[in-house]
């Protein structure tokens, strides 16, 4: 459960700001600042200069720029420069069809003029800066002098962040003769400076969304224009931006309401899945249960793998077949020996490697053996060996160059921790709620999640994000995710008295050291105890002790442990090295196992994209 939560939280925080860069074979970018200034003239005309900053992730050969000519005469004085992050800025580019560094190329295409810059730039933030100029910008009517232009147009498929236009008049006017509306994002800001200079600015302008500034002013300001029409136009200018004003102000205020809602909405859903999901739960948590911090004696005669899964509630990992393997040998049902074997290497040379051999005892202790015991058996021994005995070596190498048979591992492999899952869920340590309790939680916060995405969507679609909006839900789903964290699973009296009990005996083995261990329990006993410890993962500290307190001679009759302690290695604190040998060798067989499986079916993935920019209208842009 922990596993799904975060996931969702992870998805969740990619999609907080879904507007997220457009994903390239090279790499990804995103444009972090636009700055845009236009200088009227006297004469009418417009001195642009767009300075756009990239921030890219991989390597791009450049970067390109349509320029919407709709409407316009003539683009003069073009020049493209590139600024680097410390704000140095290069000599102008040259013109040429060259592709080299440095330059740019120059072609019209319909109502575009495409700018094609070649410059280089690998993980790190470049500024290029276009300058250029339009004539006949300004339209003087009879009663007022007109700019009405798109800054950004809607080609742009990219998100622009931390948007800045100013628009300058050649000279100030009198207070209250300046006027300017803006067009676009509803999230946007426009503001008036020194009776001179119009100032637009925004956090965030959507992708295909242009950015457009009307102004007027007296036609004495562009008195040397020559852009001229004898109709009056100023009333109509007023009355015109009076509606969109109204309308914008409409929208703005239901954009603002529809996320006030949304926000309410996704809080009531959050609230209520969170007592819900503890309703659906009735989890116990058992405060009159007392269990002491050790525990001298195995809790119940489980296997280790059952244990395991049983208190965990998951699968048997690799480290339960050493487990089990070991307990079977304490059983008598198998021996191990270590044994030398020669390999031939890929030279032709032979080399010789320690292993261990398992082997059937031909007349075992007469014991019913469960599922899953039987089976590793027969999977191991009958399967992978010669029905008599196996090797590590034999293991590990099963079905490294046979995809077949490093299929059929993984199958028997699986169906081994099928078995065990089992019989662990039949011990009935888990409430039948459990399962109930997850499947709604995963649900609501789907629900949640949906509400999110969705609900930033429509928002963008309505022109209006209200960031507010976006932290509040942002937070109300980090806190009803976090809260499940450590939450499950839902464990019966039984279940919750068995998993305490383990966690005690552990804690005894793990304290083994400070004990009088022949006061504990005879050898015979630590035998059994042994095996868990495998399991338990606190076996280095067992053997550790008893090679302490018990002398060589008594050791050797242990079944088990007489496999850690009575080798080369006894009393040099490596007594692990059997344990870690068989664990090692299962998780390399694995490892063949599955990459040979997964490796047949032909199929792979990776990153794919195209580049973004100048379709749908509007100036716009990307790289290459």
């Amino acid at each position: 459960m922990k596993k799904y939560l975060v996931s969702l939280l992870v998805l969740v925080l990619g999609m907080i700001i879904f507007k997220v860069p457009i994903a390239f074979a090279a790499g990804d970018y995103v444009i972090d600042d636009y700055k845009a200034n236009v200088d009227l003239q006297e004469d009418g005309s417009g001195r642009f200069q767009e300075a756009i900053t990239y921030d890219f992730d991989g390597d791009f050969n450049g970067v390109f720029y349509n320029l919407d000519l709709k409407g316009i005469k003539d683009v003069t004085n073009l020049e493209v420069s590139i600024k680097d992050a410390t704000g140095k800025e290069s000599k102008p580019f040259s013109e040429n069809n060259s592709g080299k560094t440095g330059s740019y190329q120059l072609t019209r295409e319909g109502n575009y003029l495409k700018i094609k810059v070649f410059q280089k730039a690998n993980n790190e933030k470049k500024t290029v800066v276009y300058r250029y100029t339009i004539p006949d910008v300004v339209t003087n009517y009879a009663d007022t002098a007109e700019f009405n232009r798109r800054i950004i147009g809607a080609g742009w498929e990219d998100v622009l962040r931390n948007i800045s236009v100013t628009i300058k008049l050649p000279k100030k006017v009198e207070d209250g003769k300046l006027r300017a509306w803006a067009h676009g994002s509803l999230n946007g800001k426009i503001s008036l400076e020194d009776n001179q200079k119009v100032l637009l600015t925004m956090d965030s302008n959507p992708s295909n969304t242009f950015v457009e500034a009307r102004l007027v002013f007296p036609i004495s300001i562009t008195q040397n224009n020559s852009n001229i029409k004898s109709e009056k136009r100023l009333a109509k200018i007023m009355a015109a931006e009076k509606v969109e004003a109204e309308k914008a102000n409409q929208r703005r205020q239901n954009a603002m309401w529809f996320a006030i809602v949304l926000t309410v909405v996704f809080a009531v859903v959050a609230i209520w899945g969170s007592y819900h999901g503890r309703k659906v739960a009735a989890k116990n948590l058992f405060k009159e249960l007392h269990i002491p911090e050790h525990l001298y004696d195995i809790p119940e005669d489980i296997t280790p793998a059952v244990m395991y899964s049983a208190t965990k509630h998951k699968k048997p990992r690799t480290v339960e077949i050493t487990s089990t393997l070991m307990d079977l040998v304490r059983k008598k049902q198998l021996t191990l020996k270590e044994i030398e074997m020669s390999l031939t290497t890929t030279l032709g040379k032979t080399k010789s490697k320690t292993t261990y051999l398992i082997q059937k005892i031909k007349n075992p202790k007469e014991i019913i053996l469960l599922t899953h015991e039987a089976y590793l058996i027969k999977w191991l021994i009958d399967d992978i060996g010669n029905g008599e005995s196996v090797t590590l070596n034999e293991i590990e190498n099963f079905g490294k160059k046979d995809q077949k048979k490093a299929k059929k591992f993984m199958k028997n492999y699986q169906k081994w921790q099928d078995m065990v899952k089992i019989s662990a869920d039949q011990k009935g340590y888990y409430s039948q709620t459990d399962q109930k309790a997850k499947n709604f939680v995963l649900f609501y916060h789907g629900v949640l999640l949906a509400l999110f995405v969705c609900g930033n969507i429509a928002m963008n679609i309505m022109n209006g994000v209200y960031p507010w909006a976006i932290v509040a839900m942002f937070i109300l789903l980090i806190m009803s995710g976090v809260q499940w964290i450590g939450f499950f699973p839902i464990r019966t009296l039984k279940g919750e008295t068995a998993v305490r009990e383990w966690e005690a005996f552990k804690s005894m083995l793990q304290d083994v050291s400070n004990l009088k261990m022949a006061d504990v329990g005879s050898l015979v006993l630590w035998d059994h105890f042994l095996v868990y410890a495998i399991s338990l993962d606190v076996s280095t500290e067992v053997i550790n002790a008893l090679a302490l307190q018990f002398p060589q001679e008594e050791l050797t009759t242990m079944y088990v442990g007489s496999y850690y302690l009575y080798n080369p290695f006894f009393g040099t604190n490596l007594g692990s090295s059997i344990s870690t040998s068989f664990e090692s060798s299962f998780n390399n067989a694995m490892g063949s196992a599955v990459s040979n499986a997964s490796s047949t079916d032909g199929t792979g993935g990776g990153f794919s994209g195209g580049s973004s920019g100048g379709f749908g209208g509007g100036s716009g842009g990307g790289a290459f």
